[in-house]
């Protein structure tokens, strides 16, 4: 069969204009007349099962139902397991799903001056709430392929050039920062920040050490961080904890020429996404040479002291430097943040660790400043 592209996204992203672009180089738009005996589902099964003897593109589909329905109506009209059908019959007949992203200042925008009376009073609440359902239903997919492109960061053209690849183009690695890029071996960092983190609960709540510790292991293990626990336990100001914790003697981290090399031969993006604050990240960056192979520090102060157990920070990574999740690899030393990062559908490696349950990780080094750039080789060249 002949390519089958379904164009997909909030209202104002840039449908119909990639559309016509592609109507221009020989593909053909679909149009039904409207059939009250089919169901949703019955309908696209025909579109799906039909061989147009064409290239088609369809400017939305069964998807937008599960994101428009319920804002809408509050239901869809489709059920998951219809979706999955659906979604699977696409794959079946080589089809795939493009769906257009932007900023919700640059839809807003959009839709203002397009004066379309039903979109006009759309604010950007709508607007993000519909770019975040439309990313929540299809970012982890497995069913069929799906790209989602930033249609605010690329011109129409490149985006024709884009969607002659098979798979997302690599845009972004994002990494962890302690037991990560250092291997935890090397120094002392990791038992420093234990020893700080329970010396701050010990002085302020007047415990003996291990009770300090254990109140701390106790609140990572429940809020996924101690600091969350400390906040909404004992209102303890997180700033307050979080640059006490990270005040750590850097003395021991070296220069790594090894990795440093590394990363400069790969030219995607690079940015840390970390539990710790950025100062400290940035002091031991530089310390370590690497600083400036890095365009971004996300700490947890970006993240308005939320960890990397919630997806607050991974989004802000890819809104910051991707297009999606498919167009990122996630290196972290914690399983359970590599099973976040991969809800986003983003390729995983997990670093210097030995863990039993390796579920959400696809690759596994024990150095990474030996491994880096043959890990990224071969998703590159999978991407290819």
């Amino acid at each position: 069969m002949n390519d089958f592209i379904i164009l997909e996204g909030c209202d104002g992203v840039g449908k119909t204009t990639l559309a016509n672009l592609l109507l221009h180089r020989g593909y053909k738009s679909l149009h039904f007349d409207y059939d009250p005996t089919l169901s949703i589902k019955e309908k696209y099964q025909r579109i799906l099962s039909k061989d147009y003897g064409d290239n088609i593109v369809l400017d939305r589909s069964f998807i937008s139902e599960m994101v428009y329905g319920p804002l809408k109506r509050g239901y869809s009209r489709l059920s998951d397991q219809d979706f999955l059908e659906l979604l699977q019959m696409l794959n079946k007949r080589g089809g795939r799903v493009i769906l257009l992203d932007a900023s919700p200042e640059s839809i807003y925008e959009r839709i203002q001056k397009r004066g379309d009376a039903d979109d006009k009073n759309m604010d950007l609440a709508q607007i993000t709430s519909i770019r975040n359902l439309y990313k929540q239903i299809l970012s982890s997919r497995q069913e069929c392929p799906i790209d989602i492109i930033r249609n605010d960061r690329e011109i129409p053209q490149n985006i024709l050039t884009r969607l002659q690849l098979t798979e997302p183009p690599l845009q972004c690695l994002i990494f962890d920062f302690d037991e990560t890029i250092y291997h935890p071996e090397a120094t002392t960092l990791p038992q420093q920040l234990v020893y700080r983190m329970s010396k701050f609960i010990k002085d302020k709540f007047n415990l003996s050490y291990r009770e300090a510790r254990e109140l701390s292991r106790k609140y990572r293990l429940e809020y996924g961080s101690t600091v969350v626990g400390l906040q909404r336990i004992h209102n303890i100001d997180p700033k307050e904890f979080v640059d006490y914790s990270y005040n750590l003697d850097l003395g021991e981290l070296k220069r790594d020429q090894k990795l440093k090399e590394q990363l400069h031969s790969i030219p995607e993006k690079k940015v840390i996404l970390t539990n710790a604050n950025e100062i400290y990240v940035e002091k031991a960056l530089y310390i370590m040479g690497i600083r400036d192979e890095f365009s971004d520090i996300i700490g947890i102060n970006r993240t308005n002291f939320v960890p990397k157990s919630n997806p607050v920070g991974y989004e802000i990574a890819i809104d910051g430097h991707a297009d999606s999740g498919k167009n990122c690899i996630m290196f972290d030393d914690q399983v359970a943040n590599l099973r976040m990062a991969k809800r986003y559908g983003m390729e995983t490696v997990l670093c210097n660790k030995a863990e039993n349950n390796l579920q959400g990780v696809d690759h596994i080094t024990k150095h990474l400043n030996h491994d880096l750039l043959n890990i990224v080789s071969k998703i590159k060249g999978r991407k290819k």
